[in-house]
């Protein structure tokens, strides 16, 4: 008999870790001995998101997953939530796998994580694949920030009320508190990939800027294509990001 396809190779590990005062979820799958890419979900996601994009990738990455604070399996904690918190949580599961290095690939929230974590421990960065990032409230278009101050408004009321929202104004606040110093975005030394859609609500002109203030940044606005577009158009993500990683030796 031969041996066993690479497909039968492929790992699928899932458990816990201890990050500061949560335990947070993660799943490990792909190929054992690829290069590991780590999936950061969005704002009131999962790692469930990333199921297509998964199938591509994992013959060749060794993929992690992590539910971030709050969201799918892993614990809420009882600090703010914030993004430079979740970059924290990010290094805390490479390291306790036991990685130097990881290629990142965030979507919203999650690459505003990615890109947070690369700035912060730019040793640790292989490269970056930032989906839809912002590094500050700005870069989103002006009727998001309507909605979102709206938002808090209201839970301000619910508040007063002394009904429990803390949870769901902690996730809004997620989107509105980081604002990440240009000196911290230009000190990411790994190849970034930024990816957006003229539909996006972030503003086009914001992705440009990220991409000049990094080193190796580069930006492909992806036509007419809003903020959830990747999980919709998989295969073109998917075929836009292999290209960047080949181009980069990954």
């Amino acid at each position: 008999m031969g041996g066993a396809t690479l497909m039968e190779q492929m790992v699928n590990k899932t458990g816990y870790f201890h990050s500061k005062d949560a335990h947070l979820y993660y799943k490990k799958t792909g190929n054992p001995s690829g290069i590991p890419l780590m999936m950061l979900h969005g704002n009131r996601q999962s790692h469930r998101v990333y199921r297509k994009l998964v199938k591509h990738f994992g013959q060749k990455y060794q993929i992690i997953l992590l539910d971030s604070r709050g969201h799918g399996k892993s614990q809420f904690g009882k600090k703010p939530l914030s993004i430079e918190l979740l970059a924290e949580d990010t290094l805390g599961l490479v390291e306790e796998l036991g990685f130097e290095q990881v290629i990142l690939l965030g979507f919203s929230d999650g690459a505003n994580v990615a890109i947070a974590f690369a700035g912060n421990y730019p040793t640790r960065a292989k490269a970056v694949i930032a989906v839809s990032p912002n590094i500050h409230l700005e870069g989103l278009k002006r009727g998001v920030v309507y909605l979102l101050k709206l938002n808090m408004a209201v839970f301000h009321l619910l508040e007063r009320l002394r009904l429990p929202v803390w949870k769901e104004k902690e996730l809004t606040l997620l989107m509105t508190r980081f604002k990440m110093p240009t000196e911290d975005v230009e000190k990411i030394t790994a190849p970034v990939l930024i990816l957006t859609g003229k539909r996006d609500m972030i503003r086009e002109e914001h992705a440009h800027l990220i991409g000049d203030l990094i080193e190796k940044g580069q930006v492909e606005v992806l036509g007419n294509h809003d903020h959830f577009s990747m999980f919709r158009k998989s295969k073109l993500y998917a075929d836009v990001i292999t290209q960047f990683l080949d181009k980069n030796h990954l």
